[in-house]
């Protein structure tokens, strides 16, 4: 009597033993597409830091008397050295001013539109 040998795999148009992939085919392909995902994770923090360039030049301040952010720009440092004008101080940058300066700054910046301390076209 003859025995007859049944399939155990899934039916597949095109299958065949010959071209069944080994195991280190898919070790090398998993190896390959990790490499992949890991390259994508790494360098799409980079592209999207490149886009934020600009946000990253002007800082911002928080002043706790009147709850509020200052975004150090241009304007602002204007206005900065113009309140020191103002109070007689020797000019220094506002990174180097301590924070009962900061806070005064922030009082009398609140006083001071923008209006009033930069004008448009100065």
């Amino acid at each position: 009597m003859a025995m007859i040998r049944l399939c155990t795999k899934p039916f597949a148009i095109g299958y065949s033993p010959a071209h069944r992939p080994d195991r280190e085919t898919y070790n090398n392909m998993k190896r390959f597409l990790s490499a992949c995902l890991l390259g994508a994770c790494l360098f799409i923090p980079v592209v999207v830091r490149a886009d934020d360039d600009n946000h990253q030049q002007n800082k911002r301040y928080y002043d706790r008397d009147a709850k509020d952010w200052h975004e150090w720009n241009e304007k602002e440092d204007q206005a900065y050295h113009r309140y020191l004008v103002e109070q007689h101080v020797a000019t220094h940058d506002w990174t180097k001013a301590n924070n009962k300066e900061q806070r005064d700054y922030f009082r009398w910046r609140h006083s001071h539109p923008d209006v009033v301390v930069v004008p448009d076209g100065h």
